[in-house]
């Protein structure tokens, strides 16, 4: 943009502040970078609806990500992670110094991670996705080349290991590797108790509802949806839901009723709206997103 940075920086916070001044010192145009840092500074300054452990806030939490990094990962990622805990108490304990190699692998996600929890946008994994890279590497670098030579050996077999425990992770989720959630946290069908959004939900299985409702010898469904799909492009005779409050209207329906998962929790909608779903049980899951109830 031929725009001057600091005409467009929006003062309200520090990195807006930095960013008029940057701009006014060195006359900068508006970067798409640099206005982007301006922009995502505002919509943390403001707030957004975020979802955790049952619990809903527009500011968020610290331990946000915390949480997501122990219920979304591998169980091979977690395994990992303590591993290279252990080997870094080990170096503490022996008073050895740490590579230059390992501190980056080490100061670089840390880093990020921090600034991570500092924010008020919780949305989703996606958010400290850069961090893996950097633990995967460690992981491998410390089970083959930080042990000493008698352990050698028992490092290549744990890595191997835990590579197959990865792969066998990611191949029993398939193909819905958005709804992972690992055993520790009780899977998938356990997920929408810790967290929903783009953690689990993000208007993905429209398809695979219709293929479901094909099935099932359904040309209608009453849809609550939480995403950017076409429900006539998917050829899918959409109806809609009663008011909370209204009884008569819910004990009219004869229909499926589907709802995807974040709206049901009462994320980026009020909280009665399903209300009336979320005592009953599901008949389906579709890509653990989409819940079906049957009230024919």
């Amino acid at each position: 943009s031929s725009d001057l940075l600091a005409k467009l920086a929006v003062r309200t916070n520090a990195m807006g502040e930095a960013m008029y001044q940057l701009g006014t010192a060195f006359h900068l145009p508006a970067y798409g970078f640099l206005f982007g840092l301006n922009a995502v500074a505002e919509h943390n300054d403001l707030g957004h609806q975020s979802y955790l452990l049952g619990m809903r806030s527009p500011n968020g939490w610290w331990y946000y990500f915390p949480v997501v990094y122990a219920v979304k990962s591998t169980m091979a990622a977690l395994l990992g992670t303590l591993l290279l805990l252990a080997a870094g108490v080990w170096q503490v304990v022996k008073r050895q110094w740490l590579s230059p190699m390992a501190l980056g692998l080490l100061l670089t996600p840390a880093f990020y991670f921090a600034v991570s929890m500092s924010s008020g946008i919780n949305l989703g994994m996606r958010h400290i996705l850069p961090i893996y890279p950097f633990l995967y590497v460690g992981i491998a670098a410390c089970l083959t080349g930080g042990l000493p030579g008698k352990l050698k050996r028992a490092g290549w077999v744990a890595l191997g290991v835990l590579a197959l425990l990865q792969t066998g992770e990611c191949a029993r989720i398939a193909p819905d590797y958005l709804a992972f959630f690992n055993e520790l946290a009780g899977g998938p069908g356990k997920g929408p108790e810790y967290l929903v959004d783009s953690n689990i939900d993000w208007g993905q299985d429209l398809k695979k509802l219709k293929h479901w409702l094909d099935a099932h010898g359904a040309k209608r469904a009453r849809v609550y949806y939480f995403g950017n799909g076409q429900m006539w492009y998917e050829h899918i005779d959409e109806g809609g839901f009663p008011a909370p409050l209204d009884q008569k209207g819910w004990d009219e329906i004869n229909d499926y009723c589907v709802a995807n998962v974040t709206p049901l929790m009462g994320v980026y909608v009020p909280l009665d709206n399903l209300a009336y779903l979320r005592l009953r049980e599901p008949v389906a899951k579709i890509g653990w997103s989409m819940y079906v109830y049957d009230l024919r």
